[in-house]
């Protein structure tokens, strides 16, 4: 990474990175070109274009809020390979996107090497601004963990000039909670249960996480122990030992496992475990097991996949 070269390297590498951003040819002859404006973010103030061509996201759920708004940007960022599935809308060619490597362990010279003419960025990526800001005009978002999903539609919208388009995602969102409360019937009289078997431990979602936003959209009660905002992380930790504190009426399941398979599966691992056997929920054959991705995607592409797990298995 950048900030582990010697001060005399990272100059150099900053020159070549400015030269590099600045070379693409990108002519633009729509009726906004060379036009641009100012936004305020957690950088500070950045001079943006009107219509940008070559938008850089360097979060996930940054660029499925572009695509869920009908916007795609020219080139993105997401782990060390290309994104697979889960964050852009069924039929989209990810392949026709340019990826330009990690999303934390950022790949400065890649970023440079598309020429972008905005790049997106997070909390995450804070400590990197004035280094991206060589490359292209650049914008920080507040990112405070999944429960972020909402606001960042928001935000991104108004850096791309898209309100409108947000709103329709809004609306087509609640639209869809409106089906599946009417499918469930009575929501509030079934109290879910929302466990993340993660490396080490049990993650209880917890009211601000992205699954517990959609499931208080849906108006289903939780657990008095997930009954609670956790600010930052949206989940509260819990011990094996702990197993009872994370019981309902129903559970739904999900395993860093699935997604990893290097993790052991902590999941297998509750199953095997007597308590497990007295939750009322195994008892009442009411644990499902759900995608990990996709529950924890935070984005309303995923919300969407969310609510028909929802409905599968809550629908009268």
């Amino acid at each position: 990474m950048l900030r582990r070269l010697a001060a005399g390297s990272a100059a150099l590498l900053l020159l070549a990175l400015t030269a590099c951003g600045s070379g693409g040819d990108t002519p633009d002859d729509g009726e906004n070109a060379g036009e641009t404006r100012v936004v305020e973010h957690l950088g500070g103030e950045t001079e943006v274009p009107v219509d940008p061509e070559r938008v850089t996201t360097l979060w996930a759920p940054s660029l499925s809020a572009m695509l869920s708004m009908g916007e795609a940007p020219y080139a993105y960022a997401f782990n060390a390979e290309p994104i697979e599935g889960l964050d852009y809308p069924e039929g989209f060619d990810i392949d026709s996107l340019e990826h330009v490597g990690h999303s934390v362990e950022l790949e400065f010279e890649s970023i440079a090497a598309v020429a972008p003419d905005l790049i997106i960025g997070t909390s995450v990526h804070e400590e990197h601004y004035e280094t991206l800001s060589r490359i292209a005009p650049t914008v920080i978002l507040e990112w405070d963990g999944t429960g972020s999903w909402k606001d960042h539609l928001h935000d991104l919208a108004e850096v791309l000039g898209a309100e409108e388009s947000a709103e329709q995602v809004e609306s087509d969102y609640q639209n869809r909670v409106d089906e599946v409360i009417e499918a469930i019937g009575n929501p509030g009289d079934i109290q879910v249960s929302v466990i993340r078997f993660h490396a080490e431990e049990l993650r209880l979602e917890v009211l601000n996480s992205y699954p517990g936003m959609i499931l208080s959209d849906i108006g289903l009660a939780r657990p008095d122990i997930q009954n609670v905002e956790e600010p930052g992380s949206g989940f509260l930790p819990v011990s094996m030992e702990n197993l009872p504190d994370a019981d309902g009426d129903v559970i739904f399941a999900y395993t860093i496992a699935d997604a990893d398979p290097d993790n052991d599966n902590l999941l297998d691992e509750a199953q095997s475990n007597p308590l497990w056997n007295n939750l009322d929920a195994v008892q009442n054959d009411a644990v499902f097991s759900v995608d990990y991705n996709t529950w924890l995607s935070a984005n309303y592409i995923g919300a969407h996949r969310i609510l028909d797990d929802l409905e599968e298995h809550l629908g009268q």
